[in-house]
């Protein structure tokens, strides 16, 4: 399953250099998130888009960045509306892309991610700095 992964920079360099990262939580187009949002099915594009955004706003409000591993991995899902999930081990092989902010985003910690998924000065600023997309290769420009 695609599944988004919030990570901190500093979690990179060993990440990549082969130490497995997990159990760790992720997010994913999930049952019961298809039925939250009213998405056409699970690869239904807009539903993974919206996935990579809820993580990053996750790691946003956890980590203080939104820095997205996107990995094929198994996970155990949940029926969170936001479609929540926990991988096993993930290796970094299992990394099709990273995507981060080009700046560093406002800090909006302390709020729920239902509240911050609604709040208009959180998607007004998540909004005016899109997720930019790096290979798995190019993990060394997001590290610190």
């Amino acid at each position: 399953m695609l599944v988004f992964i919030a990570l901190r920079e500093q979690d990179l360099p060993s990440w990549a250099g082969g130490q497995p990262l997990g159990p760790v939580p992720g997010f994913a187009v999930t049952a019961a998130m298809v039925r939250a949002f009213g998405f056409d099915g699970p690869t239904d594009e807009a539903a993974e888009y919206t996935a990579l955004n809820i993580c990053g706003l996750a790691g946003l409000l956890r980590n203080g960045s939104r820095l997205v591993a996107v990995v094929e991995a198994e996970v155990d899902q949940t029926d969170d509306e936001f479609g929540e999930t926990l991988t096993g081990l993930v290796d970094y092989h299992a990394v099709t892309a990273l995507f981060a902010p080009a700046i560093a985003d406002p800090d909006f910690s302390g709020m729920s991610l239902a509240d911050a998924w609604d709040d208009p000065d959180v998607q007004e600023a998540i909004t005016a700095n899109p997720l930019g997309w790096y290979a798995p290769s190019e993990w060394n420009t997001l590290a610190p």
